[in-house]
């Protein structure tokens, strides 16, 4: 179940990996035209957030990921940042984002 915490900091870590994959697609595939677009950056954030969650849980349970839990953070807060609705979608932002969630999953989570 998305957000629940893991017993071991390893599933959380696949968690963590497979959400940030998923958030990613998602973001790679926006479109200013497309008009799911507001919906698509819910589910966006949905992800991230679960994402947290997961290395809150992987903190607890000793894993060493406070630089990670740090970034994802700021992906997040950026993400929010964006205006809606999608006519005044800030495209930059996006782009930001997906770069910074891209540099995080090459960091140690998976590769998009």
């Amino acid at each position: 179940m998305p957000g629940t915490p893991s017993s071991t900091p390893s599933h959380a870590y696949s968690n963590i990996a497979a959400h940030g994959t998923a958030a990613f697609a998602e973001l790679d595939s926006l479109s200013a035209a497309d008009p799911q677009t507001n919906k698509k950056m819910g589910e966006i954030a949905r992800r991230l957030v679960t994402m947290r969650n997961d290395l809150i849980a992987a903190r607890r349970l000793g894993s060493p990921c406070e630089a990670e839990l740090q970034q994802i953070n700021a992906i997040i807060s950026s993400i929010f940042g964006v205006e809606f609705p999608s006519e005044g979608l800030q495209w930059q932002r996006v782009c930001d984002t997906r770069e910074a969630l891209r540099r995080l999953l090459d960091a140690g989570f998976a590769t998009p």
